[in-house]
C-alpha cells in the first residue's frame, strides 16, 4: 500500500465516524430528553404530594379519596410504566 491508498482508507473511515457520531448524538439527544421527563417526574410526584398532606393535612377529604388511590396505583404500576419507558430508551 502506497501513501496515497492509505490516506483514502483514512478518509473514508473518517467519514464513516463522521456518520456515526451523527446518529448515536441524534439518539443521544432524543432519549436524554426522555430521560429528563422521567426523572422530572420522579421528583414532582412524591413533592406534590407532600406539599398537598403539609398544606391540608391528612384528614382531607381530597387526600383520602383522591390522591391516596393515586399514590397507591403508581405504586403499583409505576414501576412498569418506568421500566418501559427505559427499555424504550435503551433499545
Amino acid at each position: 500500500m502506497n501513501e496515497v491508498d492509505i490516506k483514502k482508507v483514512c478518509f473514508d473511515c473518517e467519514f464513516y465516524s463522521f456518520g456515526t457520531i451523527r446518529v448515536f448524538e441524534k439518539r443521544q439527544s432524543y432519549y436524554g430528553t426522555w430521560l429528563k421527563r422521567i426523572t422530572f417526574l420522579g421528583l414532582l410526584s412524591p413533592v406534590v404530594l407532600g406539599g398537598f398532606v403539609a398544606a391540608f393535612s391528612t384528614e382531607s377529604e381530597v387526600l383520602k379519596y383522591i390522591l391516596l388511590p393515586l399514590l397507591k396505583w403508581y405504586i403499583k404500576f409505576g414501576h412498569y410504566i418506568i421500566g418501559f419507558a427505559i427499555s424504550r430508551l435503551i433499545c
